[in-house]
């Protein structure tokens, strides 16, 4: 919630998300709605919107690339792990500006692109239609454009029994948007061997 005063227990200290009983409470079967709380909210529109937050993200990327840029083993990079935020199209920027810093510096290295949670719940269809009815979903068509025509960008999908119902709803949804953007599609994280 809101109160400071339990959000700043053990602050400094490097075992603050084992001792703090608000990061015991996320970290602790994981409850997905924690991410939607208004504290994950705030940072999330942060990090995603063009301004100081976006820019410190952009800067951590870039300083990893530089980190890894003579480590053959290192070939891609998955820019956020189930990322909470329902601003499709600011997340898509970032991602976009984060990967164009780390292609600066390792041109071949692929760069993840993903959805909510890294659910792959969105059919192109579903995003065509929800631009229509003017909802908040369509990414920029610069920022499309520069994925289509990246040769290094992937889109990064999970499936955990939901949503979708089934890995194969999952599958397919994630399949279609690789073939709109021509871009290749990797479950990087799933909880059932029925996604293989």
């Amino acid at each position: 919630g809101n109160d400071e005063s339990k959000w700043s227990k053990y602050a400094g200290d490097p075992n603050y998300n084992i001792l703090n009983e608000c990061c015991l409470a996320i970290n602790f079967g994981n409850p997905g709605a924690t991410g939607f709380n208004k504290i994950n909210q705030k940072t999330m529109d942060y990090m995603i919107n063009e301004g100081p937050g976006r820019e410190a993200f952009v800067l951590f990327w870039k300083l990893m690339a530089e980190a890894v840029v003579d480590h053959p083993s290192a070939f891609a990079v998955e820019f956020m792990n189930e990322p909470m935020t329902i601003y499709r199209k600011e997340a898509f920027n970032t991602w976009r500006a984060a990967a164009e810093v780390v292609n600066s510096i390792i041109p071949d290295m692929a760069v993840s692109f993903m959805d909510t949670g890294e659910s792959s719940l969105i059919p192109s269809w579903a995003e065509k239609l929800a631009s229509f009815l003017g909802l908040g979903i369509r990414i920029d068509k610069e920022t499309e454009d520069w994925i289509k025509n990246s040769g290094t960008a992937y889109y990064a999908w999970h499936w955990y029994h939901s949503p979708p119902s089934t890995a194969e709803e999952a599958a397919k949804n994630a399949l279609q948007i690789s073939k709109d953007w021509n871009i290749p599609a990797f479950a990087t994280e799933f909880g059932s061997c029925d996604v293989w």
